[in-house]
């Protein structure tokens, strides 16, 4: 008398939905998955965004660098035939590239506060598959290593992507090329 079920009629799995359906906040566990999705996807589209802007900024820049070593250095080395035009094309190119690195510090923030949105609600939710502190698995060979090493997720809190780092040293390289330029050009003048 202790069972008095049918065993051919199965009970329930408990454990069949991988959300907890007690509210969060006042917030089904459906709705805080449209909202991680939600910050998730921005912190993305903001990386993305930075990717495209940023790029544009350098190639910009990079094409006054360019300008400059083909234009106005003289046919005998590194001197530059018209030192003024150098000077504003080097002053120009200086707020270009910090506009860059500006930007990607920028989106690098955005993203960041997208995706600590996103992992605070998997930690409250207890999703820790989607948070970015689960191992990553064992892999061999160098650039596998390193291509793994790049992609690594990050915590949001302690450290930006480093896609963001990449386009902001790049900013910096250009940049010191545009310095070097303009006092080059300040010695001449």
């Amino acid at each position: 008398m202790d069972d008095d079920r049918d065993p051919s009629v199965e009970a329930p799995d408990q454990t069949a939905s991988a959300l907890p359906s007690r509210p969060q906040f006042g917030r089904t566990a459906d709705e805080d998955l449209q909202l991680w999705l939600h910050f998730a996807a921005f912190g993305g589209e903001d990386k993305n965004r930075m990717v495209t802007v940023t790029s544009w900024l350098l190639g910009f820049s990079s094409a006054l660098l360019w300008y400059v070593i083909s234009r106005l250095l003289g046919g005998g080395g590194l001197r530059l035939e018209e030192p003024g035009r150098a000077l504003v094309t080097a002053g120009l190119g200086i707020v270009i590239s910090a506009t860059a690195g500006y930007v990607a510090l920028l989106y690098g923030g955005y993203s960041n506060q997208n995706w600590h949105r996103a992992d605070a609600i998997a930690e409250v939710r207890g999703w820790h598959d989607l948070l970015p502190d689960h191992p990553l698995p064992a892999v061999t060979g160098i650039l596998n290593r390193r291509a793994f090493a790049w992609s690594r997720p990050c915590v949001p809190d302690t450290a930006l992507a480093p896609i963001f780092r990449v386009f902001f040293a790049l900013s910096g390289v250009v940049l010191v090329a545009h310095v070097f330029v303009l006092f080059s050009a300040a010695v001449v003048l």
